[in-house]
């Protein structure tokens, strides 16, 4: 063996040495002395504002992806029948706004209370007002055109299959909250992390009930407080429960906020309860302090926030994005 083939086994032996030491500490993104710090540890510590971020990537990846392939649809319909984009788009919403006026779009979408603002998802607007009106024509249009280019995957056979970014499931064995209903083991769980002192926790009221009716057959859904010692209105729901009526309790609380007791004292024959027992209610001291050791090793600090089938939610908090979420996350789970 001469000594150019020792030399190239030498290096080449060199070199496989370099690359394993490499692959072993890849991960390693400082130390202090012989101690390795991995970036799973530095990433445990922002863990909540990583995913909140490639949330955020996700979520704007998906409306590129949703736009390219509306306007790669729409240019092939157009060509097919050789028609300009413009001329297509035209005649499409003056056929689709025929078939259903707005009165019927309002019902259908529950928008007899108010519309929400897509850009300000917890702010209602009377859609009789010039901004409701405004925001129900911007949402009316955009949802034929939706519809169509809907029809229009179905037809060309066009599908999404980006998938949204998934957290690490989180032990919520320590949580403790209000049913909707006697849960169903086999069912997985959204809970949600509310106040009753929380703007954007009552805003978000009405969202969670349409989730409530909307996801029943799939989900079991829970409610626990995110206060150490507990507001008057979370006390009130809290014995409201004993009863079997946290839900009413806490959907007439939000409704209606701030909370007056009078007021709870007299409506509590509409929502089953005795005079007596609301009363004993607005007494009740019963509140878990423990709660909040669980939330914050869970590393949750903000209301609302939703747990999805064991995994933080970092989403926008609209109805539709979340029943995305939920939709695409149980396809590729």
């Amino acid at each position: 063996m001469n000594n150019t083939v020792i030399c190239s086994i030498c290096f080449l032996a060199f070199l496989l040495s370099c690359t394993k030491d490499t692959a072993i500490h890849q991960d390693t993104i400082a130390s202090i002395g012989s101690e390795r710090i991995t970036v799973d540890k530095v990433d445990a510590i922002i863990q909540n504002q990583l995913y909140e971020s490639l949330y955020g990537i996700y979520y704007k990846r998906k409306i590129a992806t949703e736009e390219y392939l509306a306007h790669s649809l729409i240019l092939r319909e157009a060509e097919k029948e050789s028609i300009t984009t413009d001329a297509l788009l035209e005649r499409e919403l003056k056929i689709r706004a025929k078939k259903k006026d707005t009165l019927a779009f309002i019902s259908e979408h529950h928008l007899e209370k108010g519309i929400i603002d897509p850009e300000r998802p917890f702010n209602y607007f009377d859609v009789r007002s010039p901004q409701g009106k405004r925001l129900l024509r911007d949402i009316y249009y955009k949802k034929i055109l939706q519809d169509y280019i809907a029809e229009l995957m179905t037809k060309y056979d066009a599908k999404i299959t980006l998938i949204p970014p998934l957290p690490p499931r989180k032990d919520v064995a320590g949580l403790h909250g209000f049913p909707v209903s006697s849960m169903n083991g086999d069912k997985p769980k959204i809970w949600l992390i509310s106040d009753y002192d929380c703007p954007n926790c009552q805003n978000f009221s009405p969202i969670f009930k349409d989730l409530r009716m909307r996801y029943a057959s799939r989900f079991d859904f829970v409610h626990t407080s995110s206060v150490t010692q507990g507001s008057l209105p979370e006390r009130v729901s809290a014995c409201a429960d004993v009863y079997g009526r946290f839900w009413e309790v806490h959907d007439y609380i939000f409704e209606r906020l701030p909370f007056d007791s009078l007021d709870f004292i007299k409506a509590s024959s509409r929502l089953s309860l005795t005079e007596a027992q609301a009363k004993q209610c607005l007494a009740y001291s019963g509140m878990d302090a423990r709660q909040n050791d669980v939330l914050q090793k869970l590393g949750i600090s903000l209301t609302p926030t939703l747990i999805i089938d064991g995994r933080i939610y970092y989403g926008d908090y609209s109805l539709e994005k979340i029943c995305e979420y939920i939709d695409a996350a149980s396809r590729f789970q």
